[in-house]
């Protein structure tokens, strides 16, 4: 979830929530649930009428827990980790009126030495006036 602003035609704000878990189904590998806020500004550069390409650069305040799926007690926490750290995403908006659009992403969470969480996805996006 996330929410912001755009300043003039180009530059914008915006903060925002990430949760979410990743796990192996036949439980081989260890369980990770994470939760981030994250700030970022950026900048949304039109190459067409209802196209444009951005980018942008922030910082990610992070929180997880890695469960070893290998135990017999799968409820324990075996390493809680948090901090702050530097993300950044590009990516593609396709507009569709002046109310919505959607748009396609890449980036990258750096968080140490701990993780480096890949974002790959789409959104959309509701413009208010």
């Amino acid at each position: 979830v996330q929410g912001g602003y755009l300043f003039s035609n180009h530059l914008f704000i915006k903060a925002g929530l990430t949760s979410g878990e990743s796990e192996n189904l036949l439980g081989w590998s260890d369980r990770i649930d994470f939760y981030d806020t994250h700030l970022s500004g950026g900048v949304e550069w039109p190459i067409s009428k209802r196209v444009s390409i951005l980018g942008s650069v922030g910082i990610s305040n992070w929180d997880y827990d890695i469960k070893d799926q290998d135990s017999f007690n799968n409820n324990q926490k075996d390493k809680h980790v948090s901090g702050t750290g530097f993300q950044y995403r590009m990516g593609m908006n396709f507009q569709f009126n002046h109310l919505l659009s959607m748009g396609l992403h890449i980036g990258e969470k750096d968080w140490g030495d701990d993780v480096r969480y890949q974002q790959y996805g789409a959104s959309l996006r509701l413009h208010f006036e």
